[in-house]
């Protein structure tokens, strides 16, 4: 037997006809979580692993993000040109640069917008690094 709260809530949702679940298709990519900072952040499709707090464990041919400043926190490794979604990132982390010579990464606000294109790279041993990234306006990262 329900509450009688929880009854009167479901009887005006069945008078409305509609029920709201959250956002879905697009939009769905682009809903961030209220917190500040970047615990917890994700990349779609990408498992993360701890930073070693370099930039210089970003492997070649790779262009790497990290939920914290100065290549901490974890390092999330993308490779193949596609467009990421971020999950999480509100706040201040880093990236590195190690892709192909003359591969360029670009950050894209919620409506895939360029935020930053990022310098590419000119070589295998050129490593272009950015250690203090503000990552709350980011919402997808494309690596190529």
């Amino acid at each position: 037997m329900l509450k009688p709260v929880f009854a009167a809530a479901l009887a005006v949702t069945a008078a409305l006809g509609t029920v709201v679940l959250g956002p879905s298709g697009p939009a769905a990519a682009a809903t961030r979580a209220p917190a500040s900072g970047n615990d917890g952040a994700s990349v779609g499709g990408v498992r993360g692993v701890p930073a070693a707090g370099t930039g210089e464990d970003c492997p070649y041919t790779a262009f790497c993000v990290y939920t914290g400043t100065a290549w901490s926190g974890t390092r999330f490794d993308l490779y193949s040109c596609t467009t990421f979604n971020l999950y999480g990132w509100n706040g201040a982390g880093s990236w590195a640069n190690h892709e192909s010579a003359g591969t360029q990464p670009r950050i894209l606000d919620a409506d895939y917008n360029v935020i930053t294109a990022v310098q590419p790279t000119t070589g295998p041993n050129n490593q272009i690094l950015q250690g203090n990234y503000d990552w709350a306006p980011a919402y997808h990262v494309r690596p190529c």
